[in-house]
This record gives C-alpha cells, structure tokens and sequence, in this order.
C-alpha cells in the first residue's frame, strides 16, 4: 500500500511539474507586434516599443510586413497581436470599407502613439514652396504592395487644391521605391513619413531635402479629410527633424496600438500602464515618440471600441473621459 501510494504521489507531482511548466511556456509566449519594412517609420516606431516590452516582462517578437493594410486583416486571427497602424487604415479595416475586402470586427485600440505625420518632399534647392508648385510636376503614384498610400496623397494634393489629374503619377510598388527615384532623379517630388530613417538617406543622396509645408486653415483641414479621416495639421518646430529647416504645417493623423480582441485583458493592460509610464524610454529609441502623450492614449470618441484591457487601465489612472 505504501508503495503504491508513493508511486501515486510522484505521478501527480510529475504532472503537476508539467503542468506548470506548460503554463509558463504559454504565459511566456511572445506577442506578435506587427510593423512595416525596415526603414520604415513604422519600424523605427515598433522596435523600441519591442525593447520596451521586453524590458518590462512582455515577450515581443516584430513582424515586418509589405504594409500596413497587409495585418491589419490578421488581428483575431492569432497571426498577429498588436500591431501600429493608423486611425484611417483601422476605420477601414474594421468596417470592411477599401481596400479590404471585409470587415474585422475583431480590431481593437489599444492606445493613441503619436501624430503621425507625412508630407511631400522636395529638394532644398528647389523652387518648390507650397502643395500649389507641385502642380505639373512628377510624383510617385499606384503603390500597387501598399495601395492605402494613394488617398494620402491625395490628401496632401487637396491641400493646395490639386488632384491627381494636376500632377504625373510615375507608377511605384512601395513608398521607399518612390524614393528611391527620388533620388535619382526619376521624379521631382517624393513622399514618406516624417522621421522615417530612409528620408536621411535621401537627404544625403540628393545633397538636402525639405518636406513641403500644407496650408495651416481650416479649409485645408476639411479638404484632407475628404480622403483621409482624422486628419489634421501639426506644425513642427525648425530642426525638428531632418527636412524641417523652417517652422513648417504638416499634414498629421494618429498613429494607433491595435490589438486583436482575443488578447488577455491583463495584457493589454499592462501594455497600456507600460506605455504611460515609460515615454522617455520610448524617446529614446525614437524622436518621433516626442509627440507622444500618455494623457492622450485614450480617445473614447473614436467609432472603432477600445480593448476592454485597455479601458480598465484608462478608467482606473483617470485616463477615460
């Protein structure tokens, strides 16, 4: 009997060990955050946010993609976790409106990043002043690997009261080959984010480069958000960033955490008390986090729902209006 009894003992003891161990191994499991190419903003946004995570007992792994609009379909799936993404390509993705074929109703937010802002380029020496000199000239368009690029360009073009009819579109599959024939000449006018790491690389190439200022009106706002939603200006100090040498109006919308509903309420909220409390980290790992500000993570106003890990949080620091 007291053979037997032992023999029962070391099984449970086992199995309790295993279980436990299975249980760690879950809970250690890293999240998927998904991100853009490198080089990108969107990168150079998500690996200190990695870091961060990590740093704080959250397993991230980064998973860059051709876009966008490319994970935005994947929150739920348990392809991808969290992911950056902007407000407008989120609307779209959650409502099934272009270029998504359906709707995902499993998109949350997480938290408001920054305002992410983007603009027209010209070179430093050029004559280019405002959105209205670009008219005639030579822009990147179709961005058939990342088509969510086009209705912010015609955002930016709206601006100054042009469309695409009043420019020529030379055909780019992604912004960074639109660039690329920045460059080199190929056309005159580029487009990228603001503190992305591939505008110094073209401000190297092409011996200085500047983003072109949008009108600061309320006309100019109202004629952005016919293309893009959320949008708004943002005026960015001179020496800001490389391409603002002048005090300059950019066009800017918020850049998001989403998160796939499936995830852990405990998570999300954790994430979100990480991201409050540790801005200069994320500064740190990138200028573009400047903008951040942690009593803004919360917009409840906003149609797609927050991740109710992440209204806990927010209800709980005061953060949720």
């Amino acid at each position: 009997m007291r053979s037997s009894f032992k023999k029962l003992t070391t099984t449970l003891i086992a199995t309790l060990s295993l279980t436990a161990a299975a249980s760690v191994a879950q809970a250690q499991e890293p999240l998927t955050l998904g991100v853009t190419g490198q080089g990108s903003t969107v990168y150079s946004m998500g690996a200190p946010l990695a870091q961060l995570l990590e740093a704080n007992g959250i397993p991230v792994r980064l998973q860059p993609m051709g876009g966008t609009t490319a994970y935005t379909p994947l929150f739920g799936t348990g392809e991808i976790d969290i992911g950056i993404v902007n407000f407008s390509v989120l609307r779209s993705g959650y409502t099934g409106a272009a270029p998504f074929p359906q709707a995902n109703e499993d998109i949350r937010l997480l938290s408001v990043l920054y305002p992410f802002m983007v603009g027209l380029i010209a070179r430093e020496d050029s004559d280019i002043a405002s959105i209205e000199d670009v008219a005639g000239l030579r822009l990147p368009g179709g961005f058939n690997q990342q088509p969510y690029i086009n209705p912010i360009i015609r955002a930016l073009l709206a601006t100054g009261g042009l469309t695409t009819d009043d420019v020529e579109a030379v055909p780019v599959p992604t912004i960074g080959a639109g660039l690329d024939d920045f460059d080199t000449g190929r056309i005159d006018v580029g487009y990228f984010g603001i503190g992305g790491g591939r505008v110094i690389q073209s401000d190297s190439a092409v011996g200085g480069l500047k983003f072109i200022p949008v009108p600061d009106t309320p006309e100019a706002v109202t004629a952005m958000n016919q293309h893009l939603t959320g949008a708004f200006v943002h005026t960015l100090e001179a020496g800001s960033f490389v391409g603002i040498d002048a005090d300059t109006p950019v066009m800017a919308y918020d850049m998001m955490l989403a998160v796939g509903a499936d995830v852990p309420d405990e998570t999300v909220a954790r994430i979100a008390e990480i991201l409050a409390t540790n801005k200069d980290a994320l500064v740190e790992g990138f200028g573009g986090y400047a903008g951040f500000e942690p009593e803004l993570m919360a917009k409840p106003e906003y149609e797609i729902p927050y991740h109710t890990g992440a209204i806990s949080y927010y209800e709980s620091s005061n953060l949720w209006d």
